[in-house]
């Protein structure tokens, strides 16, 4: 499994030092981010150009979703103006058990079998799962045609599924609830929203889901958790065999 984020604010390295060292010297930039948070930042991404922790066909599809999202016009999601849908992308893989079905999700039945051998979709000894975390506001419907092509594009490399999930709001400490006058309702799967009719405006915007203070005083970032999930191509879960058991 590989975790990755979304971002607006993007690290920029400085000419000749590389971009997988942040003490190395460069600045902050907004921009289209995707990759790991920089070291004490809960908002900042380093780049990710070729992760050396996977394999070639992982880093491939994680291009492939980089380059659909930007086709798509999907932003990354901003704290700061509340604007933009994107917010991790995680990367499964599991050794293939036999050959997978890689069929639509509006085939489940089909979706959900894996095929003894007779599919000309077999993943290359190995399976990857791609899941797209958004903010609640996103619709499934936006990442379908992303999905679509995703899977159309990296179905011959080993993706056998791609997922939406919906990032989950984290409860607000109870003296954070009132912001300017303001009384939030409180509800611990949706999260802390205002009473104002026609307003979904988030106490600092999402700011509260992605960190919190370590005894160092730094913020870090929050374990991510989401709220729903949605199969929206190939096989909803990964299977590996162990000792004769999948």
């Amino acid at each position: 499994k590989i975790q990755l984020a979304f971002s607006s604010r993007v690290w920029q390295p400085s000419a000749g030092s590389s971009s997988s060292d942040s003490s190395s010297g460069g600045s902050v930039s907004n921009g289209w981010g995707l990759g790991f948070y920089m070291p004490g930042s809960n908002t900042v991404v380093m780049p990710v150009q070729q992760c050396h922790l996977v394999g070639t066909e992982v880093n491939q599809v994680i291009a492939a979703v980089k380059a659909c999202c930007q086709q798509h016009d999907l932003q990354p999601y901003n704290p700061a103006t509340g604007k933009g849908e994107l917010s991790h992308l995680i990367i499964r893989t599991a050794a293939a058990v036999g050959k997978v079905s890689t069929a639509s999700a509006a085939e489940p039945a089909a979706a959900a079998a894996e095929v003894d051998g007779s599919s000309s979709d077999a993943s290359p000894g190995f399976q990857i799962m791609a899941v797209i975390v958004t903010t609640e506001a996103c619709r499934s419907t936006q990442i379908q045609p992303i999905a679509d092509q995703i899977m159309q594009q990296c179905r011959n490399i080993g993706l056998v599924s791609v997922i939406h999930s919906l990032e989950a709001a984290a409860p607000l400490p109870a003296a954070d609830r009132t912001v300017k006058g303001i009384d939030h309702k409180f509800n611990t799967a949706a999260g802390p929203r205002s009473n104002i009719e026609g307003s979904n405006s988030r106490h600092n915007g999402r700011s509260g889901l992605r960190s919190s203070s370590s005894s160092s005083g730094k913020r870090q970032p929050r374990a991510l958790t989401v709220s729903s999930t949605k199969v929206l191509a190939g096989v909803p879960h990964l299977t590996e065999r162990l000792c004769g058991l999948s």
